[in-house]
């Protein structure tokens, strides 16, 4: 099944092209094995914390599932900061998913650390290719975790193509940033 999501859609349509669901929260929890969810332009967020994306359903070996811009970069997630510490997250074990031509900006905490996509927890086979990932923790922090654009803890990791730049907390005296510490 081929679904769409927009930032003019509703949750509560079916996400066909002409009544796509509007949240990436909701698409995500609907896609099974074999499914690809076409992203349209337009800025998506998640003002209620934690993920932009969270990913917890898993392709197979033979269907993957396929998460696409329609077009390169037009679809944006934006993490609202010290609201979003992960822009796309692939939740315990799921596998065999490629994300692809999103942008992925403006991800920060100063608790734990900013993920713009985090592949964790036992998953596997994960493709991302041709993302523009940008601006992750942008913030004045004294906090030991790391920044990251892409943060990969399992195996069969693909990363081909994207654009990453503008990771990492705030230097001293930049923006008027004063931390405490030398983290």
């Amino acid at each position: 099944t081929t679904y769409h999501v927009s930032p003019a859609g509703l949750d509560t349509n079916p996400g066909t092209l002409a009544a796509p669901f509007r949240t990436l929260q909701h698409a995500a929890g609907v896609l099974r094995a074999g499914d690809t969810l076409l992203v349209e332009n337009g800025t998506y967020s998640q003002p209620t914390g934690g993920p932009i994306m969270p990913l917890s359903q898993s392709g197979t070996a033979t269907s993957w599932i396929w998460i696409k811009a329609r077009n390169r970069w037009g679809a944006k997630l934006q993490g609202l900061p010290n609201t979003n510490a992960t822009g796309v997250t692939f939740g315990s074990g799921v596998g065999y998913v490629r994300l692809e031509g999103l942008e992925i900006f403006g991800v920060s905490s100063t608790g734990n650390g900013a993920r713009a996509i985090e592949c964790y927890g036992g998953g596997h086979h994960v493709q991302i290719v041709a993302n523009h990932i940008h601006d992750i923790g942008r913030t004045c922090t004294d906090v030991s975790n790391a920044m990251h654009g892409i943060s990969v803890q399992q195996p069969n990791v693909t990363i081909s193509g994207n654009l990453i730049h503008d990771i990492g907390r705030l230097g001293p005296g930049e923006n008027g940033c004063k931390p405490a510490t030398t983290n």
